[in-house]
């Protein structure tokens, strides 16, 4: 990641920020030039019911678009993890109601595929299609099944709706392991050391 950075730096391409605590350095520093990654989301301001259109980066973090409704040609990636370019800063010249922190002047989203193998035990913000299976509740990525830990089921309101929500990925034998008894008779199971994709410490879903 280092070696990447440094890399865009020198060929005068925006700075990566994919963290919360990346974004806070930033913007201590004054407006900048950046390029952000995280789930285009529609999200409460916290007042009177309004909802405006942020980048939600896999720790939670929220960085704003606008206030309202999301940029024009920007409707289409809902629910989809993108790279978007802009000028990080503050505040929205817009609206000084909107708050921090805020991408301004905001290029064509550009959708980005996850490998999943890539970000075991990272914490993630993953978007798929939410089921219900005899292991418990999972969330489907691209036909993927991640099983949501400690869940068992999705309510009838989520269930086969687009959702995203947050967590860490692990890989690990989530289904019990099948058993054989002195009859011979084979409980339910899985056999072999099989594993699963987990999120662990998931947080509430938003759906789409």
């Amino acid at each position: 990641m280092l070696t990447l950075l440094v890399a865009a730096v020198l060929n005068g391409d925006p700075r990566m920020l994919t963290t919360g605590p990346m974004v806070e350095a930033q913007l201590k520093t004054g407006p900048a030039q950046v390029s952000i990654s995280g789930t285009l989301e529609r999200r409460s301001l916290g007042r009177k019911g309004a909802i405006g259109t942020a980048l939600l980066l896999d720790d939670g973090t929220a960085v704003w678009l606008t206030s309202d409704a999301p940029p024009a040609g920007f409707e289409l990636l809902l629910g989809k993890f993108v790279r978007v370019d802009g000028t990080l800063q503050s505040y929205s010249a817009a609206s000084q109601s909107l708050m921090a922190p805020h991408l301004a002047s905001p290029a064509k989203p550009i959708e980005v595929k996850r490998d999943l193998s890539a970000l075991i035990d990272q914490t993630v913000r993953l978007v798929g299609t939410a089921e219900n299976a005899k292991g418990g509740a999972v969330v489907l990525v691209d036909g993927t099944p991640v099983y949501v830990a400690k869940k068992d089921s999705w309510p009838d309101t989520l269930r086969t709706k687009r959702i995203s929500l947050g967590g860490k990925l692990t890989r690990a034998q989530y289904l019990p392991q099948a058993t054989v008894n002195a009859k011979g008779e084979i409980s339910q199971g899985t056999t072999g050391a099989s594993t699963d994709y987990v999120l662990r410490d998931a947080t509430e879903p938003t759906a789409f």
